[in-house]
């Protein structure tokens, strides 16, 4: 019984526990559909098309995508903004890896908001929510102040897509190994772990 009046973000975390979802293009017909639209932006950062976006970064989600759902991770691709409460159902760790503009938070179906995206988190939800955005601090903010039972995650480094792939696959290796501990104590740790080695690049 004791167990269940915790948090959720303070019980002990398996990969099984984690979901990742992709806000931005992972295939080409979704890559080619945000190219025409308007209010979308991240892929017209690849100039070069199509082949350039899925050398350097689609056949990298692949690979990591595959040892994820391996370790038990749910992996969401394609992610709309009317799916992300939905998110939250699923499990007690929400990673939403995604673009900012200085309009909101990119999503495969345009940019939301920060106060819209706020809303479509439950006002109920007492796990975590890992922001793998770039600047997240005025949503973390946001979502600080509206959604208080929710814990908020993210790492100040900028660094690039390849990088974030990687250590989240290191993170959910580590929640499979060392069993017992909170997804929020591993993040820490390998955060803490990086700047010693010189891997992650202060913002």
């Amino acid at each position: 019984m004791l167990a269940e009046t915790k948090a959720r973000s303070q019980l002990p975390a398996l990969p099984c526990d984690c979901v990742l979802a992709f806000g931005i293009p992972t295939d080409e017909e979704d890559f080619e559909t945000s190219i025409k639209d308007p209010k979308r932006d991240y892929s017209k950062h690849y100039l070069a098309g199509w082949g350039q976006y899925r050398r350097n970064f689609v056949s990298q989600v692949e690979d990591y995508t595959r040892r994820y759902e391996a370790l038990g991770v749910h992996v969401i691709r394609g992610l709309q903004s009317s799916e992300i409460p939905a998110l939250f159902t699923i499990g007690s760790v929400v990673t939403l890896f995604t673009h900012w503009t200085v309009a909101g938070v990119e999503f495969c179906d345009g940019i939301l908001s920060l106060p819209t995206l706020v809303e479509a988190v439950p006002c109920d939800f007492s796990g975590v929510l890992d922001l793998c955005v770039c600047h997240p601090d005025d949503l973390a903010a946001l979502l600080l102040r509206d959604r208080p039972l929710c814990t908020i995650r993210y790492l100040s480094n900028k660094a690039s897509p390849l990088f974030w792939l990687g250590f989240y696959a290191a993170l959910y290796e580590l929640l499979a190994l060392r069993r017992g501990r909170t997804y929020s104590e591993e993040l820490t740790e390998l955060a803490i772990q990086l700047r010693h080695t010189g891997e992650g690049r202060p913002r």
